[in-house]
């Protein structure tokens, strides 16, 4: 072999060598592309996990005060000397 085919050689490994990194780069971007993407939806979802949970708490809390003004009414309308509290 000669000087020139051996360079042309070596040109083609390091034409196939950068390919490989530009490819390599090109896929770190994409992963880290990725990643942030599941940590935006990560947080977007505890958002909507926290959000949920307030609402629970608030149905509760509403449902807690609706029992005890509706055991309140039972008491003023239903209680044992309310004349309304007829045995059948």
């Amino acid at each position: 072999m000669d000087n020139n085919q051996i360079t042309k050689n070596f040109d083609e490994i390091e034409d196939k060598i950068q390919k490989i990194i530009d490819v390599r780069k090109s896929q770190e971007n994409e992963l880290q592309e990725l990643k942030d993407y599941i940590a935006q939806l990560e947080e977007e979802l505890q958002e909507k996990i926290d959000a949920e949970n307030k609402l629970i708490e608030e149905r509760l809390f509403v449902r807690s005060k609706i029992d005890s003004l509706l055991s309140k009414l039972q008491d003023i309308e239903g209680g044992p000397t309310s004349p309304n509290n007829k045995e059948v």
